[in-house]
């Protein structure tokens, strides 16, 4: 109640009407979708990139199971590296390493979501049915 009143007092001050657009449901897409091992490899040496590493990490554990590989597994190790990585294997047997030192996260957000349409094409092509059912999303 509290937050419709809020809304409406905020479209009584504007003089044009915005409409507001809210996505729920189905049209949530994980990052993590198709990983089945990701090792969450922070360094020491580099604390800008162990920062991204952690806030990965817990991008990746707050996914809901039912959106993710049914055998994915997420650590967080260390190494005496220099740098810190994000090592992902997934579902279709890719592995990737990416080097944490230099990057930017809307970029390895962007290749993530790159993986993951391309690996769910390739699995549509399969006929493999990845949507959790119905009676699942309603409750």
């Amino acid at each position: 109640v509290h937050g419709e009143y809020y809304f409406n007092q905020v479209f009584k001050m504007a003089k044009k009407k915005r409409r507001v657009f809210v996505q729920v449901g189905s049209l949530i897409a994980p990052l993590f979708r198709y990983v089945t091992l990701g090792e969450f490899r922070f360094s020491m040496f580099d604390k800008r990139g162990s920062a991204m590493t952690e806030q990965l990490y817990l991008m990746a554990k707050a996914t809901k199971k039912q959106y993710q590989a049914p055998d994915a597994k997420f650590k967080m190790m260390t190494h005496n590296k220099p740098n810190a990585e994000l090592y992902v294997k997934f579902i279709t047997g890719w592995e990737t390493t990416w080097d944490l030192k230099d990057a930017e996260m809307k970029f390895l957000l962007k290749n993530l979501k790159y993986y993951n349409t391309v690996i769910e094409e390739i699995r549509n092509d399969q006929d493999f049915d990845d949507e959790p059912e119905d009676e699942d999303r309603i409750l």
